[in-house]
């Protein structure tokens, strides 16, 4: 085809140290596209709440004392093959 298509992942972790369980708002954004002929997708954001307008992923959760928690996102952005983006 005449577009090239990458996909991104990356994990945040948390852990909760404190002897009292925790209730955290985790934010992070995805990048979008300004233009038509550049398409950005979420593929997972372990059940965030997402604005597609933004980008914005916002998680609500809560951690008991010692718990761990990884949080798994992934994206892929389409374009054409003759296109670059900042950071690829």
């Amino acid at each position: 085809g005449e577009d090239k298509t990458i996909s991104y992942s990356f994990e945040i972790s948390l852990k909760n140290t404190k002897s009292l369980p925790v209730n955290i708002t985790v934010e992070d954004q995805i990048p979008i596209s300004n233009t038509k002929e550049i398409e950005v997708k979420l593929i997972a954001g372990n059940k965030a709440n997402y604005n597609v307008e933004t980008g914005k992923l916002e998680w609500d959760l809560q951690l008991k004392p010692g718990e761990s928690k990884k949080l798994l996102v992934t994206y892929e952005v389409k374009l054409p093959k003759n296109k670059t983006v900042a950071g690829m």
